[in-house]
């Protein structure tokens, strides 16, 4: 990815399945997602669907800027889906350097998912979520 020319930058994006916040204001992300493996007793993988947080946040210098960026998801056969929209810095008098976007995923097959991060058409970063699908075998009866 060539350097953006954006007055902002992002500093992460993390997929978890919850987010919880403290009388302080930091927040904890619990169950973190990099990757899954989803077992069944069969040999294709079931419909698994995750309840996903995304927490997007940017270094913003100029408190006065606003913009706006999109989240959309790349499935491993490669197309892509719109995921959500956020704004993000000076937005209505309060200042958002971070926000958090809820997902329900639905993931059939496994592979990679990508989830990207977007101003305009330019491309800021993106995260990985890699699903595998394993066989579980029965256990023998132990006595």
């Amino acid at each position: 990815m060539a350097k953006s020319k954006a007055p902002f930058q992002l500093i992460y994006i993390v997929l978890c399945e919850s987010v919880s916040e403290d009388n302080e204001g930091s927040l904890s992300l619990h169950g973190i997602l990099g990757s899954r493996i989803i077992g069944s007793d069969s040999d294709h993988m079931p419909p698994v669907t995750f309840h996903t947080k995304a927490v997007v946040s940017f270094y913003i210098p100029e408190k006065r800027v606003t913009f706006s960026i999109r989240v959309t998801l790349q499935w491993p056969e490669g197309h892509e889906t719109e995921g959500g929209t956020a704004e993000f810095g000076n937005v209505n008098g309060q200042f958002l350097p971070m926000r958090i976007l809820a997902f329900d995923l639905t993931v059939r097959t496994p592979g990679v998912y990508w989830f990207k991060v977007y101003h305009g058409q330019e491309l800021l970063g993106r995260y990985p979520l890699t699903i595998a699908h394993q066989r579980l075998e029965e256990l023998p009866d132990v006595q």
